[in-house]
């Protein structure tokens, strides 16, 4: 006999029958696309932009038409984040004004798609004609129609009212003598013979307001006071000039040997881009602009419907390095448009990092191109989190980077950049192997390029706290102390951290190793290799003041001469001059402006003397020095953790990549 379950024993106490499980719906058959229709699914934003309701009207086939550019620019424009993108090829050999849609909501293709486009001319005129014989025969078809009594009218007799009798006539009189009565008035309390009747003001009809004002028609007409006045023109004495001018003309030869001198083409090469940028200004820079009627006011608050918000431009996030990260520091690549270096570190708090300090982790700085906001360009590898970063601007291939445990790395992109300038040009070459993943089953995927660190300075050696700011200084600078100078470009390069400290480094300096000659080539090359772990500083400079030691938290190059301008944790903006001794006080100036730490410290890149600070909630202008900023403003709404290439008075639209923030959980790019 079968053992009966639990389930079965309570049914059976209770009285009460097992329930059935639904039986399973087979599953859904596909339907066939139609000659000339594909399906594909619009997301809410798509269909405000092209005008299209999200609705199905089975009475009327409602059909819909999309402009043939728009949908095309939309293509161009957002490459594979179109929904349009699927259907390219379609979309692009299609040469008609628009396109026809419908919208379905029965998912009969069972592909989560919610419309019909047609892609063919000859089908799209067949469709739009079948809907408008159907609409004529409807249309044709209606007339006025004939009132037809359902018994409404016995309904409507009923409610009215009729009278049932004569009405009564009733007659009030009164005796004459009861007229024109002699009266004699006193004077008595308002209480004494108060009746609600006589003596309470009760509303009644003011009659005055029942009439009229009389209209009439007016006519009137201005007529300037005119006076005569007369004028003539004194005729001077003509006199006869002539004037002959030939202008300066060369041989055709000499012309096509100038024009194709090497010369001439890297004057035009070096110039291309100053004269589009100075066209570009022509058209959207105006001149008469005053740039400080659009600053806000003291009596502006947050909140304010008046004040337009700033518009996210284009984002950039990767699933694979970029899950769960932050961006911490942000750079712009020097001398190769649209390439945007970005460091990626773990959200964690500092008791978080403290608990994994001496765990072994890896850190990523992602470069991304607006060719494509899906993929890195390249990634770079780190032994720590980075939270400063800078391109080298002779060599723009030589990234120096500021880490949290307080090291300062180097990376050569050189080779990236010779594989991504390969696949740009469409070279038939075969990527490396560590390019190239491939699953089962599935086509190999190419993998950005990932690059190690080329130089990494010693922790004994390095700042003790997070290098804050990477500066490249410029090419006259000189070390005089130890006689090292940057030789006509820039090989040195300066760290601040909170430490109270500023390190310079040389990126050219690298101690020989020691070799035996018995050694054979392998460890020869291994001890190379190793000396790239050993980077020390060339020199180390303390900020101290008069009165206390300043930990810099940004840098920025100064005004005038060996002075420079950082930042500190505390809201204040100090100078410190670089030509001082060891020793003695070399902060001169130190002014407190902003609450909480200041995020950024630019120079304008149009005046030579202005410079901006940029604090949590606040930020300021300064002009010629410190010790009085130019015009401070508040209530920020946006809470900066990193900021880039600032471009002050300058128009919205001379660059697209005017303001680059940094915020969790990814990047954003605003103009």
């Amino acid at each position: 006999m079968a053992e009966t379950s639990v389930a079965e024993k309570i049914a059976l106490l209770t009285g009460k029958k097992k329930e059935e499980k639904p039986p399973t719906p087979p599953p859904r058959v596909p339907e066939e696309h139609p000659y000339g229709v594909v399906s594909l699914h619009l997301l809410d934003a798509t269909c405000e932009r092209l005008n299209i309701e999200k609705k199905i009207d089975t009475e009327n086939n409602m059909l819909f038409k999309a402009d043939t550019k728009q949908i095309k620019e939309d293509i161009k424009v957002s490459g594979a984040v179109s929904d349009f993108y699927s259907i390219k090829d379609s979309l692009m050999n299609y040469h008609e004004p628009y396109f026809l849609l419908r919208y379905i909501s029965d998912d009969r293709y069972v592909c989560d798609h919610n419309f019909e486009l047609v892609v063919l001319p000859e089908v799209r005129d067949a469709i739009e004609k079948a809907v408008q014989d159907e609409i004529d025969a409807v249309t044709a078809g209606e007339g006025p129609r004939v009132w037809l009594n359902l018994g409404s009218d016995a309904e409507v007799d009923a409610e009215i009212v009729r009278n049932s009798r004569d009405p009564v006539v009733i007659k009030a009189t009164k005796k004459r003598k009861e007229y024109y009565q002699k009266s004699i008035l006193v004077d008595k309390e308002s209480f004494e013979n108060w009746t609600s009747s006589q003596m309470e003001c009760r509303p009644f009809k003011d009659p005055s307001f029942d009439q009229f004002m009389v209209e009439r028609e007016t006519a009137t007409q201005a007529i300037p006071i005119t006076k005569d006045n007369s004028a003539q023109t004194v005729q001077k004495v003509h006199r006869n000039n002539q004037m002959q001018y030939q202008p300066i003309s060369k041989e055709a030869a000499e012309t096509r040997e100038i024009l194709s001198s090497k010369e001439m083409g890297d004057f035009l090469s070096k110039a291309k881009y100053k004269y589009v940028d100075a066209l570009q200004q022509n058209e959207v820079f105006d001149l008469f602009e005053d740039e400080f009627a659009q600053f806000i006011d003291d009596e502006y608050q947050h909140g304010d419907r008046a004040v337009t918000s700033v518009s996210e431009y284009q984002s950039f996030m990767d699933l694979n390095y970029g899950k769960n990260k932050m961006v911490s520091a942000i750079d712009w690549m020097p001398g190769k448009r649209g390439i945007v270096a970005v460091a990626i570190t773990a959200s964690h708090s500092f008791d978080e990092r403290i608990q994994v300090a001496n765990r072994p982790a890896s850190s990523y700085v992602l470069l991304w191109t607006f060719a494509d906001p899906i993929h890195p360009w390249a990634v770079l590898e780190s032994s720590s989190d980075v939270f400063s970063l800078r391109f080298n601007p002779s060599k723009p291939t030589i990234i120096a980077g500021g880490c949290f445990n307080g090291q300062v790395i180097v990376w050569d992109i050189v080779k990236a950049q010779d594989y991504q300038d390969r696949r740009d040009r469409k070279e038939p070459e075969v990527p490396p192997n560590y390019l190239a993943k491939e699953k089962k089953g599935e086509k190999k995927v190419i993998e950005p390029p990932v690059v190690a660190f080329l130089l990494l300075s010693t922790m004994s050696t390095s700042q003790t706290s997070i290098v804050s700011d990477i500066h490249w200084l410029p090419k006259d600078f000189e070390i005089s102390v130890t006689g090292v100078a940057n030789n006509g470009e820039a090989n040195l390069v300066a760290s601040v951290s909170a430490d109270g400290t500023i390190m310079f480094w040389d990126i050219t300096k690298i101690n020989e190793p020691q070799l035996d000659p018995a050694w054979s080539d392998e460890r020869k090359w291994a001890a190379y290799e190793e000396q790239k772990y050993n980077w020390m500083p060339l020199h180390k400079l303390e900020l101290n003041s008069e009165s206390r030691r300043l930990g810099p938290l940004k840098l920025s190059r100064g005004f005038r001469g060996l002075t420079y301008f950082f930042s500190t944790e505390f809201g204040e903006v100090a100078e410190v001059d670089l030509s001082i001794a060891a020793g003695s006080p070399n902060v001169p100036k130190v002014t407190g402006v902003h609450q909480g730490p200041v995020r950024a410290l630019l120079r304008s890149p149009f005046f030579d003397d202005v410079l901006l600070s940029v604090g949590i909630w606040t930020f300021a202008l300064w002009r010629g020095g410190i010790e009085v900023h130019l015009v401070p403003f508040s209530n920020l709404s946006l809470n900066f953790v990193c900021l880039r290439n600032l471009s002050m008075f300058r128009g919205p639209q001379i660059a697209i990549s005017q303001l680059v923030v940094g915020v969790p959980p990814g990047l954003r790019l605003y103009t």
